[in-house]
């Protein structure tokens, strides 16, 4: 009787172990067949334009640490991140999850952002895609970003309308003095002088608007603000000699729009540091909107037209899902 019992309980336990084996077979099928599915998914995406992405993103970086970078690029399901960097060994240290290109320190986040442009140009021909142009800080670090918000939360829910016309993370709509200007740089006349070298692509020369009692200011619609995303197909409605040209701006300083002697334009008040860069980059950022989406302002209220991105709007069906 002790032995049919025993022999019973080792059939048990033969069977327990087979069942377990053959489960513990079947989950390392399924976790071959899961790895096997990515790395050709990863494979396959390499292939398509953007790396097969629905939001790529273009980080402008210098010395910032990018582990809060690489954490939203393992994360996100349909975006491809692109950094773009003055020292490839230093961005390398903390990201691992996307492109990584190095690239002259140039304009800013501009020489960036348009080396980016001639880079993929014919890849965004082909694609359906939104691309967000953005620094590659995480928190706030200065007053000319301090509406940022939480860039990470944002970027995880940027809303679907950014596929329909350019969408700033952050700024405000201004104006571009000409003449009478309370900074080192008269902005407007810069422009002006820039336009036939520069923006000619873009249509005729603003006029400039003279109210009575109000200051000159070109009639060019901005938007105060380094980062924004933009549809594919804006980006592509330039030339890409266009973009190329620009970018050879940066580099060779020519036309110059550093006056020879800033500080002497505004008495008591020295600009030691005002640079080329500083002000070609802020010249490209008041160009944005013009460039990307055009003459019109878009009418916000519209739904669906926002240029700045709102708690409302981050409430809204997702650009990329994360």
């Amino acid at each position: 009787m002790m032995y049919s019992s025993l022999q019973g309980c080792i059939v048990v336990a033969i069977l327990f172990v087979s069942f377990c084996s053959a489960d513990a077979l079947s989950l390392n099928s399924r976790v071959r067949e899961q790895d096997t599915h990515r790395l050709f998914r990863a494979e396959a995406l390499q292939e398509k334009p953007l790396q097969g992405a629905r939001l790529a993103v273009v980080a402008a970086h210098h010395n910032e640490n990018l582990a809060w970078l690489d954490t939203f690029a393992q994360k996100c399901t349909d975006c491809h991140v692109y950094v773009y960097t003055s020292s490839q060994k230093h961005a390398s240290q903390s990201f691992q999850h996307g492109t990584i290109r190095e690239v002259p320190n140039v304009g800013r986040e501009w020489g960036k952002y348009l080396r980016f442009i001639t880079d993929e140009y014919s890849a965004m021909e082909h694609a359906n895609a939104t691309v967000m142009f953005m620094h590659a800080h995480q928190y706030s670090n200065g007053p000319d970003d301090d509406d940022r918000g939480d860039v990470v939360s944002m970027l995880s829910h940027w809303p679907a309308i950014a596929a329909n016309h350019i969408l700033f993370l952050h700024g405000y709509d201004t104006s571009t003095s000409i003449g009478a200007h309370e900074g080192p740089v008269d902005y407007g006349q810069a422009m002006l002088t820039l336009w036939p070298h520069l923006f000619s692509e873009l249509g005729p020369v603003p006029e400039v608007n003279r109210s009575p009692g109000e200051k000159a200011c070109l009639e060019l619609y901005s938007i105060s603000s380094a980062e924004f995303s933009v549809p594919t197909r804006q980006i592509v409605h330039r030339s890409r000699h266009f973009y190329q040209h620009l970018e050879q701006w940066l580099m060779e300083r020519r036309p110059n729009v550093v006056p020879a002697n800033p500080s002497s334009l505004i008495p008591g008040v020295g600009f030691e540091d005002m640079s080329f860069d500083y002000v070609a980059g802020s010249v490209l950022e008041l160009m944005a909107y013009r460039i990307f989406q055009g003459v019109e302002p878009l009418d916000e209220r519209k739904n669906g037209m926002d240029m700045l991105v709102s708690p409302q709007l981050l409430q809204q069906p997702l650009m990329a899902h994360v």
